[in-house]
């Protein structure tokens, strides 16, 4: 299994005038998933169409993964956990288990850092 987190970033001030932001993230479901599975991320300044956004999956101490996501709105992005994480779900023996990863969304520009 996956375990993923995002962090609650602040929202821009009210009434800025200026172009959108970096992506930011404000939900994500389900917060427990396995590859394969479809993976929701909620938030803004996404890059709405397919393939036009990319999310990077970090793990403590290991690379980040970078996946294309396939399906986006401006507040949604839809992606299927891919098997490319599957090399950061073993521990150092080779045991699988549950592992936290973060969360950032590459569209424009990076959203605030991990």
């Amino acid at each position: 299994m996956l375990a993923a987190t995002a962090l609650l970033l602040a929202a821009l001030p009210v009434g800025s005038a200026h172009a959108a932001g970096p992506p930011v993230i404000t939900k994500v479901s389900p917060l427990k998933v396995e590859v394969g599975q479809t993976l929701t991320i909620k938030g803004r300044n996404f890059r709405p169409g397919a393939y036009k956004n990319t999310v990077a999956f970090k793990r403590s101490r290991k690379p980040a993964v970078f996946v294309k996501v396939p399906t986006a709105t401006r507040t949604q992005l839809t992606l299927p956990v891919p098997d490319k994480l599957l090399p950061y779900l073993q521990d150092a023996k080779g045991k699988a288990g549950v592992y936290q990863f973060r969360l950032r969304v590459l569209a424009k520009r990076f959203g605030p850092a991990f």
